[in-house]
């Protein structure tokens, strides 16, 4: 039978991908299914039509009270609401990505919060700023992501640096006050034992049946530790990388809070 632990991986691996909810075994049979046959677990999975749809192929679904039970606890724990089938789960996804977003409601406790880890490499000589264009967003950007697994949000950002720049990255010990919030960005209290330069919280809007959520990005500081310009390694997202002043970053097509971020980091290596 599969563990509780390897629920918990199933949930890690794939709970980004299901618009702001879970929908209990009717989604996740397949993966659970291929999950224990990679593992050689032993399982059962009964056949039933769900009431929505009435006249389709019978669907499989592995039945546990103790593994329902347990992802229920572990969607719940990222910031998901599980229902019992598909149909309760889109439409509450329609709902919530038709709904009017007031500040109160965009920032709320309501909205799903993920952690992320961003780095501004800069040359502390010409004090530019190393971004990457990236493909599918269509925006110069500074490298960084997910956290995943266990890592801390350092580690997420050198991670991201090397793939995404093809650059090994040694972190500055400093700290920054942005200058102002956006529209779309706002500043929040930083753990003061992080090496990150400041935090923020970054809305992202939904973009088709995906859900509205909130970043909660460690902004890092960092320089290259090699004079040798590596190439970049992620071709798939990063189509192109340059050195950039803060007046260049300014007419960027970028989001709102990159040359904000940028100008606080200057503001901090002239102190």
């Amino acid at each position: 039978m599969i563990t509780f632990g390897e629920i918990d991986e199933l949930v890690e691996r794939t709970y980004r991908f299901c618009y702001g909810y879970l929908s209990g075994p009717l989604y996740l049979t397949q993966v659970m299914e291929e999950y224990m046959n990679s593992k050689n677990q032993h399982f059962t999975v009964s056949e039933k039509v769900a009431t929505w749809q009435e006249g389709q192929p019978r669907l499989r679904i592995v039945e546990s009270d103790k593994l329902e039970q347990h992802l229920r606890h572990a969607a719940e724990s990222k910031g998901r609401k599980l229902f019992d089938n598909n149909v309760e789960a889109a439409l509450y996804s329609n709902e919530v990505c038709k709904r009017e977003l007031t500040a109160d409601l965009k920032w709320s406790s309501a909205v799903r919060r993920e952690p992320v880890g961003t780095i501004y490499v800069v040359n502390l000589d010409t004090k530019e700023f190393l971004l990457m264009f990236h493909r599918k967003l269509g925006k110069w950007l500074a490298p960084g992501g997910h956290v995943e697994g266990k890592e801390s949000t350092a580690q997420t950002a050198l991670r991201e640096a090397k793939e995404e720049l093809g650059v090994d990255i040694r972190i500055l010990e400093i700290k920054g006050v942005l200058g102002k919030d956006g529209k779309d960005f706002r500043r929040i209290e930083s753990d003061p034992k992080s090496s990150a330069f400041c935090t923020i919280e970054e809305f992202i809007h939904p973009i088709g049946s995906q859900d509205p959520h909130i970043h909660v990005d460690s902004i890092y500081v960092g320089t290259i530790t090699s004079e040798k310009r590596a190439e970049k390694r992620d071709k798939e997202e990063v189509t192109a990388r340059d050195w950039f002043s803060l007046s260049q970053i300014k007419n960027l097509t970028t989001f709102d809070n990159v040359p904000v971020i940028c100008g606080a980091i200057l503001r901090a290596l002239e102190k």
